[in-house]
Order: C-alpha cells, then sequence, then structure tokens
C-alpha cells in the first residue's frame, strides 16, 4: 500500500467530508473519503492519503494530521473547538457555548434559552448576581425568599415591598 503525506486542495462536501488532493509531483486533484475523521479537513491541512486498490490507484481514503494548536470536531453545520484557552460549541443557528481557561461560562443565544430541572436549581454567585429583563414573570413561583433581607430600593418592580408578607419573602 502507497501512503501517501498530501494537504487539502478542496472540499467536495463538507457535510461527508469528501476533499480533493495534491501530492507534490505525484497526484494533483484526486477525490479522497474520510477513513475516520472527526475533525473538519480544511483547505491545505496535511493528510494521510491510502488507495483502496493498487493497480491504478484512482479511489483513495485519508485521515487527518492531528492539528497542534485545537481540535475541532463537526457535525452537519454544528461544530466544538476544543483549544487550550477555550472550548466553543457553536450550532447551525449561530448559538454559542464558550468555556474559557479562567472558567468563565458564556451562552448566547438568538433563541430562548431554556433550563428544565426535575429537582431545585441553585445559582452560587460569590459575587454580584445581575438580571437584565424587560419582564420577570414569577407566577409560577409560590414564594420568593431572601434569606437575610429583602432587596432595597423603592421603585416600582418585581421586588417591592409588600406589607401583608414577612420581611424574608416576598
Amino acid at each position: 500500500m502507497a501512503v501517501k503525506l498530501g494537504t487539502v486542495a478542496s472540499i467536495i462536501d463538507p457535510n461527508k467530508f469528501i476533499i480533493t488532493f495534491n501530492v507534490p509531483e505525484f497526484i494533483e486533484g484526486m477525490i479522497a473519503y474520510p477513513l475516520d475523521v472527526y475533525d473538519e479537513p480544511r483547505i491545505g491541512d496535511p493528510v494521510w492519503c491510502y488507495p483502496l486498490e493498487n493497480k491504478f490507484n484512482l479511489s483513495w481514503v485519508y485521515t487527518k494530521e492531528r492539528l497542534l494548536d485545537y481540535t475541532r470536531l463537526k457535525l452537519g453545520n454544528s461544530t466544538v473547538n476544543i483549544r487550550p484557552s477555550s472550548i466553543d460549541i457553536e450550532t447551525r443557528s449561530g448559538n454559542t457555548i464558550n468555556i474559557n481557561a479562567d472558567g468563565d461560562i458564556t451562552i448566547s443565544s438568538n433563541n430562548k434559552i431554556l433550563i428544565n430541572s426535575s429537582s431545585d436549581i441553585n445559582v452560587d454567585a460569590k459575587g454580584k448576581f445581575t438580571l437584565k429583563c424587560s419582564t420577570f414573570d414569577a407566577s409560577n413561583c409560590s414564594k420568593i425568599k431572601f434569606p437575610n433581607r429583602l432587596p432595597s430600593g423603592s421603585a416600582p418592580g418585581p421586588f417591592t415591598t409588600d406589607p401583608s408578607k414577612s420581611s424574608s419573602e416576598i
């Protein structure tokens, strides 16, 4: 089997990872199918190419050289990039989740974000907790508790003091 180290010349099918590859002074623009690729091929990436038959070398499969700076996984139009500095997940609709090396997590969505739990959900912020929204709907909550004190301020809003409630819940 004549294994060749080539480079990706073009992407024929980005979802099935079918490519054409070049091996300098030997092969130009030959089609190859992925053997075990989970990392999306890009033009210029190094690939190991294997002929499926030895007589004419017209049918090829390939595996990609592992990238040194990151790993990229792709399924359809969604990708996961794993780098030393962060992990990024992006869906085809443009929604993203980023986890950086400092531990910060950012979730961005063009649509609604839904969190479901059959048990408690706890938010434990050692620093400031900020909630910005146009409408805060607590209609399905029987009560909102504040263990130490009620929120301060007299402006109208969801956390205004109701004299009929105890001082630790509204």
